[in-house]
């Protein structure tokens, strides 16, 4: 019983912004180890500083993540459930290249890099990152809207965001990923 309230008091609008944003966080943490550990040779050190930054991105990503969700639900999308369910789903799809954006550009300064730098490196992989958006977020998000309450909407897709963080760390880190023009200027 004492469990139960609690639960619902972090998904109360009370304190849904510190829950999504720790989610976040947690999850990103969590999808960038999981990567690390599944592409790892042996003798590969874990990088915990690369860790830390995925981390520190769901201070951002998190509020962002909320904010755009409390945004679509706000507005009065009219229609039968389905309908609702496609117009946000396209909204979403929409506002994907924000969100990987944020999440290339940001790990680039994190790391040190010039914002010149940290926009060519989200340049040289949006292709791979909207088509791992194209591919995933639509089926999710049409589940999302169409089952689940607004208060369970950034958790939901913050357990997907696990396997997504996992893909969008190879990524992030995968330097051969959109270097064929840069390795033809280097030749």
């Amino acid at each position: 019983m004492v469990v139960r309230r609690w639960i619902s008091s972090l998904f109360s609008t009370r304190f849904l912004l510190y829950t999504n944003t720790i989610t976040s966080c947690t999850m990103l943490c969590a999808g960038d180890a999981l990567q690390q550990v599944i592409s790892s040779d042996e003798g590969t050190k874990f990088d915990r500083d690369r860790t830390g930054r995925m981390t520190a991105m769901g201070l951002i990503l998190g509020p962002m993540t909320h904010a755009w969700y409390k945004l679509l639900d706000g507005y009065a999308f009219r229609g039968s459930r389905t309908l609702v369910a496609v117009k946000k789903i396209v909204c979403d799809v929409g506002v994907a290249p924000l969100f990987s954006s944020t999440t290339i550009t940001g790990m680039a300064l994190l790391e040190g890099k010039s914002v010149s730098a940290a926009m060519g490196e989200y340049r040289q992989k949006f292709w791979h990152l909207f088509l791992l958006d194209l591919s995933l977020w639509p089926p999710v998000q049409f589940l999302n809207f169409f089952f689940l309450p607004p208060s369970f909407r950034v958790v939901y897709v913050n357990c997907v965001v696990l396997a997504y963080n996992c893909c969008l760390s190879y990524i992030k880190h995968n330097h051969t990923l959109g270097d064929a023009s840069s390795s033809e200027t280097k030749g």
